[in-house]
């Protein structure tokens, strides 16, 4: 208690000597500042615009091929085990080996484990050093196993593949010698109302985004539902050991000439992050593996120009677009309090541009007679975002900073938290408002702080109200807040325990 009082006092002097600054200041910059973030606010949503035109035109038919391949399933856990969703992807209708991969750590996950795999006939593997994060555990897996087989599936512990996944997978990868990959389409859902929501935006952005940019910039796989050659994985050297080792993966293949493969026709299930807590946890991974995966620009060297360049735009993005929206957010505050605020016309321009992205899924709802859900979807789904920027930067920063980056396992079951705990989890946002806050009123314009509450007020919303917590028949539990921010996968290590 006495460290929050202590943080949101140092806070609000932090505001009184921004009032302070501002008093005297010269607008220039400020002004150089705002035309920097609207261009590149504009950029990404010309980029999303383009993106989802292109992805209107026809797509080019998939060669296929008949296939007696030797495939296994790759199902990965680290204490989320679901067992729904391993039997789901086990039942396959051609035969397919399963392997647990499991580095969880509790004594009932691993029984949970090893119980679903005597039922099914699987194979539990596991490891005594739990290093290398999911990477780590794919690449001990193919030590022991990749010379009995001719391609393996990579599912993480919520993928659900279709029966028929691995025969058309199969198909498309024996068409061509020069294909390392054939990537599925993810379709999300979960048991929440916050994941059911939210979460078909990802099927959108896939279809859209992923698969537009595989025949026109870089073709990526996103680590699950996917199916790999075990071939190409010996040429490359295996998975890198990094948090965002689908992207490194990628790089790899494309170095050495061999193909990614997006399949719009093959689907797979998957679930969106179960709350708000989990979903923050999910973008904090995700920063930190684009910012460790720029840092290591070596890795992209030897790509075409325009793979290259399209890969390290799409990754910078993230970091550098939720800076650019904080970035526009002060700036033009600034502006309006020295009473040159932005045109009207250029303020609907940059809104528009801004929820870019966010518009294929907005009028798929339309499409499906829903516009009640698509116009919710188009308020909402910008404040979600938008709350995390601060959390996306600050990783980031802390990333590129030299911290190593830290691979996450998302949380899978709702949790309930107190307003306090909530503020603590949120305390980077409550500080910012609180600057903003006590700035406003020091300058006499208490209004101009509302935008900068906004992270606070919607995080804390989301993380306490009842509105989109796990419905019934799901088990609720308080966790604590440290634990929220960052949990991790590699803790410890494990020793190794006999196959069952």
């Amino acid at each position: 208690m006495h460290m929050t009082r202590a943080t949101f006092l140092s806070a609000a002097a932090a505001g009184i000597a921004v009032a302070a600054i501002l008093g005297d200041h010269e607008l220039i910059l400020v002004v150089v500042l705002y035309a920097a973030c609207l261009a590149l606010v504009w950029f990404t949503g010309i980029r999303a615009l383009v993106l989802w035109a292109r992805s209107l035109r026809p797509v080019p038919a998939v060669p296929r091929s008949e296939a007696n391949l030797r495939v296994a399933l790759l199902y990965c856990t680290a204490d989320d085990f679901d067992r729904r969703a391993l039997i789901c992807s086990a039942a396959q209708d051609v035969q397919t080996a399963v392997f647990i991969l499991d580095d969880s750590i509790s004594v009932t996950g691993r029984r949970s484990v090893d119980q679903a795999a005597r039922a099914i006939g699987a194979t539990v593997l596991r490891r005594r050093e739990r290093t290398g994060a999911k990477a780590g555990n794919i690449n001990h897996a193919l030590n022991l196993i990749s010379a009995e087989l001719d391609a393996i599936v990579v599912l993480d512990s919520d993928t659900r593949i279709p029966s028929d996944f691995v025969t058309r997978t199969t198909r498309i990868l024996a068409a061509d010698p020069a294909i390392a990959c054939v990537q599925g389409v993810p379709v999300a859902g979960g048991p929440s109302r916050f994941a059911r929501f939210f979460g078909p935006l990802v099927r959108s952005h896939a279809r859209v985004n992923h698969a537009t940019r595989a025949r026109v910039g870089f073709p990526a796989f996103v680590g699950r539902g996917a199916l790999l050659s075990t071939r190409a994985l010996s040429a490359v050297g295996g998975f890198p050991e990094v948090v965002s080792e689908d992207l490194a993966l990628s790089v790899r293949f494309r170095e050495q000439g061999l193909r990614i493969v997006h399949a719009p026709d093959i689907e797979f299930a998957e679930d969106f992050p179960v709350d708000y807590a989990a979903f923050r946890v999910q973008q904090a991974k995700a920063a930190e593996g684009a910012t460790e995966f720029l840092r290591e620009t070596r890795l992209a060297r030897k790509l075409r120009w325009r793979e290259r360049a399209d890969l390290h735009l799409e990754t910078v993005l993230l970091p550098a677009g939720a800076a650019a929206g904080l970035g526009a957010l002060a700036s033009g505050s600034i502006l309006a309090l020295w009473e040159q605020p932005a045109p009207a016309l250029l303020s609907a321009i940059t809104g528009l541009l801004a929820v870019a992205p966010l518009l294929p899924e907005a009028v798929r709802r339309l499409a499906e007679r829903r516009p009640q859900s698509a116009f919710a979807f188009l308020f909402a789904a910008p404040l979600l975002y938008a709350s995390v920027s601060l959390l996306i930067v600050r990783h980031a920063l802390a990333v590129g900073s030299g911290r190593p980056a830290r691979f996450r396992v998302t949380p899978k079951r709702a949790v309930l938290l107190s307003p306090r705990e909530a503020i603590q989890v949120l305390h980077v946002e409550f500080v910012w408002a609180t600057v903003a806050l006590v700035t406003g009123l020091c300058l006499g314009a208490p209004l101009l702080a509302v935008p900068f509450l906004m992270p606070a007020v919607v995080g804390l919303t989301l993380l306490i109200s009842g509105r989109f917590r796990q419905e019934r028949g799901d088990s609720r539990r308080t966790v604590d807040a440290d634990a929220m921010r960052a949990p991790q996968t590699e803790p410890r290590s494990a020793s190794a325990v006999p196959s069952a």
